[in-house]
């Protein structure tokens, strides 16, 4: 006597494959549908706003900052090399890896993440736009690097803060089930931010550049505009919800999606398993 179950019939074969289909296509349209409905909300909208901003001013920043340290003093610059330059611009990795662990946890839990990330927004856009200030305080060149520096560590850290916030953000503003989805959309926004930003504070840069105009249109007009973008972004944040600063809430699923669910992701059938119809 034969043991086990025989292949299912080719129609039957065909029946699973186009209720998977099925079941993938509503689940693909049942996401979408979740995305927009996000998209709707103030908290959806403001979470991947605040984050493509950031994320276009800091490229921006990083984009003009080594044009403008290798550019000739007499032109607003500090004629660095390029070796110089280099040094200033990665000076900050060893102190993020000292500080973020701890600084940025402290200050969520004394502010919460809403009210810490207009902090440091605010603190980021006064530090961009007072950047070019440095050189009001100092003549001396070995004085001169040293702030450029300290200038640097501070951008880079109050940044991977607000960074860090604004994915917390996202991720309290949807369910799980469209998480990614909705942070994909956020990604694309973010790439548009970063690829319309730099090139304009570039050029701008570029306009200004070794040019005699009145202040604020002088050479450090890019750094201007950006730190006043900033603080804009931190003041904006005061309209996020209170309730930004907790999880989502997960909508309980029903008896029914639950059985539904599990008959189509549980196991399949085997010898001596009962089917949905009863039949073993």
């Amino acid at each position: 006597k034969e043991t086990g179950t025989k292949p299912p019939p080719e129609s039957r074969r065909r029946l699973s494959s186009t209720t998977s289909s099925t079941l993938f296509l509503k689940d693909k349209a049942s996401t979408l549908q979740g995305v927009l409905r996000a998209l709707q909300t103030q908290k959806g909208v403001m979470s991947i706003g605040l984050y493509a901003t950031i994320g276009g001013v800091f490229l921006s920043y990083i984009t003009v900052v080594p044009l403008w340290l290798v550019t000739d003093t007499a032109e607003g610059g500090y004629g660095l090399s390029i070796t110089e330059s280099g040094i200033v611009m990665s000076c900050s990795g060893p102190v993020l890896f000292l500080t973020q662990p701890f600084l940025a946890p402290l200050l969520v839990r004394w502010l919460g993440f809403r009210r810490s990330w207009t902090l440091e927004a605010v603190l980021m856009g006064l530090g961009l736009g007072l950047t070019p200030c440095l050189d009001l305080l100092t003549a001396d060149p070995s004085s001169a690097f040293l702030g450029l520096c300290l200038i640097q560590v501070y951008i880079n850290v109050i940044y991977q803060m607000v960074l860090g916030t604004c994915f917390i953000f996202m991720n309290n503003s949807v369910s799980t089930a469209i998480r990614g989805t909705f942070l994909g959309v956020a990604h694309a926004v973010a790439s548009t931010s970063r690829l319309v930003l730099p090139s304009l504070a570039s050029s701008l840069f570029a306009w200004t550049k070794g040019a005699v105009r009145p202040w604020p249109f002088d050479h450090h007009l890019s750094f201007y505009l950006l730190g006043v973008i900033m603080v804009a972004l931190g003041l904006v944040s005061l309209l996020l919800p209170p309730s930004i600063d907790d999880k989502y809430a997960e909508p309980e699923a029903t008896d029914a999606e639950d059985a539904a669910h599990g008959r189509a992701e549980g196991p399949p059938a085997g010898p001596g398993t009962a089917d949905p119809a009863g039949k073993v």
